[in-house]
C-alpha cells in the first residue's frame, strides 16, 4: 500500500471526478484524503462532485463533457453504476469519443467494495451484494451513511481489490464480452483508484 512518507512535492493538476451517487462521491473523497495523507505529491486540485440532477449515465457524461470544455481540467472522470440509468453501453461509448474517463460498475458500486473482502464473481442484485457486505464486514452496511466505518475496514486491502477487479475485467475482454452491460458483475473503478494513487505519489 502507500509507501513511506516524504516531503510533499507540489504538482499542479486539475482533476474532476463526477459521481452519479452519494456513496461513490463519499468513497472517492475518503480515498483521496487517505492517499493525500500517505503520499508525497500535493495536488492543487482534485474535485470530487455528485450530480444528483442527471437522470441517466448519458446525462452525467454530457455534464462532464460540458465541464471539460470549459477548460481547467487535465483529466475528467465519471463514476456511475448500471442501475443509474438505462444506457450503460451508450454512455461508456460516448465518453470514450469525448476523451472522458469512465469508472463504471455493473451491477453496482458495492461490487468494488466486496472485492476488498472476497474474490467472488457471482452476484445477481444490489440487495445480494449489500447483504454480503454486511456479513463480511461484521456490521450493517448502510451505503453512504456509514461509509467512513466501511472505508476504515477496507483501506488496507485496496491493492488486493485492484488486482481482483482487474483480473475480472480482463477476463471479459479475453472472452470477447466487450459491452459493459453484459459484463456482470464487473467494475472499472480500479482504474480511477490507480490514477488517484499516482496523482498523490503513493
Amino acid at each position: 500500500m502507500p509507501r513511506k512518507k516524504g516531503k510533499a512535492r507540489k504538482e499542479k493538476s486539475e482533476v474532476l471526478v463526477l459521481c452519479a451517487g452519494e456513496t461513490e462521491e463519499k468513497y472517492f473523497r475518503l480515498l483521496s484524503k487517505y492517499f493525500r495523507d500517505e503520499g508525497k505529491t500535493v495536488l492543487d486540485k482534485i474535485k470530487v462532485e455528485i450530480d444528483s440532477d442527471s437522470l441517466s449515465q448519458l446525462e452525467l457524461v454530457h455534464k462532464a463533457n460540458h465541464e471539460k470544455n470549459k477548460g481547467g481540467y487535465n483529466e475528467v472522470w465519471v463514476v456511475f453504476d448500471e442501475d443509474d440509468g438505462n444506457d450503460l453501453d451508450g454512455a461508456v461509448e460516448w465518453a470514450k469519443k469525448k476523451d472522458i474517463n469512465v469508472a463504471y460498475s455493473n451491477i453496482a458500486f458495492e461490487y468494488w467494495l466486496l472485492l476488498h473482502l472476497r474474490d467472488k464473481h457471482k452476484y445477481e442484485s444490489v440487495k445480494e451484494m449489500e447483504t454480503e457486505l454486511t456479513r463480511l464486514l461484521g456490521f450493517e452496511y448502510k451505503k453512504a451513511e456509514n461509509l467512513d466505518r466501511v472505508f476504515k475496514k477496507l483501506n488496507a486491502k485496496i491493492l488486493e481489490a485492484e488486482d481482483c477487479c482487474d483480473r475480472r475485467y480482463q477476463s471479459y475482454e479475453v472472452e470477447g464480452v466487450l459491452k459493459p452491460s453484459e459484463q456482470k458483475p464487473c467494475s472499472t473503478v480500479h482504474k480511477l483508484v490507480k490514477r488517484l494513487r499516482k496523482w498523490h505519489g503513493c
